[in-house]
């Protein structure tokens, strides 16, 4: 006997939002302010960029608040009329436990930070940076609409940053050195590239460390300001000599 179930479209699994909780409520402030247009597409998405706009109509597609021609559903109509009223927490938590009605099967309360991803992956894989996205989408949203949830659950899902990086400074030679400059040739036998005369006492190196700011400038910037300064003081010695 044939299943009952043959021939029948199997229904595609999509992936959760994985944009900024707060992308979807500057949607939701521009449609509450100006109207829900008859269709969700870039044309009315032109405040976000190519990359989030898509994301952005996936996101509603999931979320069941939009068709799969793009036309907007009565429950987007709702949370829209709903934001920044009374009514925006509840039909926010309305929207999440449709959404993601797996999730809502364990017990976030006092669930562990494990057993909470290992439903949340189960129902909605994805790859690990975007499934992580994913988590950061629900929880923020989660806790907007006032859902109990482990504070061993936010604590774990917290991303870990690494330290912060140090800018890269320029590297002026010793006083002692001439400064080294690709596009000037004296013609030594060794090929090296160096300006003619001039050179940079230390103290004039360590004024210029200090005004180069490498979060401003990159090094290249740097070394066509420093070979500047020696143009200008070479051509201010030949000044006096003569």
């Amino acid at each position: 006997m044939a299943d009952d179930n043959d021939g029948a479209a199997a229904k595609p699994r999509r992936t959760p939002p994985y944009i900024a909780f707060s992308t979807l409520k500057t949607l939701f402030d521009e449609f509450k302010k100006h109207g829900v247009p008859g269709r969700i597409d870039r044309s009315v998405l032109t405040r976000f960029s190519g990359g989030v706009g898509g994301q952005l109509v996936a996101a509603l597609r999931f979320l069941e608040l939009i068709d799969e021609a793009s036309i907007p559903t009565q429950a987007l109509r709702d949370l829209c009329a709903a934001y920044q009223t009374d009514q925006w927490v509840a039909a926010l938590r309305s929207m999440l436990k449709r959404a993601y009605s797996p999730v809502f099967n364990v017990q976030l309360e006092t669930a562990s930070p494990s057993q909470f991803l290992e439903v949340f992956r189960k129902a909605f894989p994805a790859p690990d940076e975007t499934f992580r996205k994913c988590v950061t989408f629900f929880l923020n949203a989660a806790r907007e609409a006032e859902v109990s949830i482990s504070p061993f659950i936010l604590k774990g899902a917290k991303p870990r940053r690494g330290p912060p990086k140090k800018p890269r400074k320029a590297k002026f030679p010793p006083a002692d050195e001439p400064l080294q400059n690709p596009d000037v040739d004296n013609g030594d036998n060794g090929g090296g590239k160096h300006l003619p005369t001039a050179q940079v006492t230390k103290s004039e190196a360590d004024m210029l460390v200090g005004l180069l700011d490498p979060d401003v400038m990159t090094t290249e910037e740097q070394q066509a300001v420093f070979t500047l300064l020696l143009f200008l003081k070479k051509s201010k010695k030949t000044a006096t000599d003569q």
